[in-house]
């Protein structure tokens, strides 16, 4: 049973009148303040500790459990994101053989109406010369001896 205000009052009084005024606040200083029924026993200490260190080992394991399922699923995410950059990367390099292989014919098509048009033109050139030099001789050579 927990003492009242007015019984701890009356107890130091009776002690300051037997063992005087110090020895009594000395004594009144080491009883709990609300009983002895609410001191904590050692017995009690243990149990709380135990209580705490099983919710801690609890919470210890859940947390390693949580961590071990995000560890999980991050690698599961970034083996996808590996997958998928890997597949893009081999579309990317396919579109770009293509889109290569198509500006190596059209240059080859280019060069070729190139050419072909130079060989044209070189074609009109010879001729051209070809048919002047023709066209001197016949006159050259038709000409009257003596002019």
């Amino acid at each position: 049973m927990a003492l009242t205000h007015a019984q701890r009052t009356s107890m130091f009084n009776t002690l300051a009148e037997v063992m005087g005024q110090d020895d009594a606040e000395i004594l009144m200083q080491h009883l709990p303040p609300s009983g002895w029924d609410n001191v904590a026993t050692k017995e009690d200490l243990r149990a709380g500790f135990a209580e705490i260190h099983a919710a801690m080992s609890a919470g210890f394991a859940q947390a390693a459990t949580e961590r071990a399922e995000i560890k999980a699923q991050t690698a599961t995410e970034l083996a996808e994101i590996k997958v998928q950059t890997a597949t893009e990367f081999a579309e990317i390099k396919v579109q770009t053989a293509t889109e290569f292989a198509e500006i190596k014919a059209q240059t080859a098509t280019d060069l070729a109406e190139i050419i072909r048009r130079q060989a044209w033109h070189l074609y009109i050139v010879v001729s051209t010369i070809v048919l002047a030099t023709v066209s001197i001789w016949i006159a050259l050579l038709t000409q009257p001896a003596g002019s």
